[in-house]
């Protein structure tokens, strides 16, 4: 990466409430290309801790349950319900039956900018409560 003066679009904020995901971005969004769900993958997992190094993915919804060996990125799926782009493009709600801690969230989109510059999305992160949910 080298800096050009150009503009660099990027994700800048995420947030969780009870029922959706909130990303910010620092320039505009396509709101054809971020309201379509087949440009978004959702999944969540959780990992167990043992003595070992790595761990195998667990199921968020069912704990005993091995979806994946170490290594592999395949999480429970997560519904999406509707998406909306807010504030000129700069916000994307992606509405989801409930949001849920997990060690593990994976939100991946293929987005494009208001001027058709392509922008990719992977974001990885952990669910440690959700505002306004008590503790399970």
């Amino acid at each position: 990466m080298r800096f050009t003066g150009k503009p660099f679009p990027t994700l800048t904020g995420f947030t969780v409430q009870p029922q959706s995901f909130e990303l910010q971005f620092n320039t505009g969004i396509d709101p054809v290309a971020a309201t379509d769900p087949q440009n978004w993958t959702l999944q969540q997992w959780n990992y167990r801790w043992s003595h070992k190094y790595g761990s195998d993915l667990y199921s968020v919804a069912e704990p005993e349950k091995v979806l994946a060996k170490k290594g592999d990125l395949k999480g429970d799926a997560i519904m999406i319900r509707s998406i909306q782009v807010l504030d000129q493009g700069r916000r994307v709600r992606i509405e989801v039956p409930e949001v849920i801690p997990a060690m593990q969230l994976m939100v991946r989109g293929t987005l494009r900018t208001t001027d058709k510059t392509e922008l990719p999305v992977e974001y990885y992160g952990s669910i440690n409560a959700v505002p306004g949910l008590a503790k399970r």
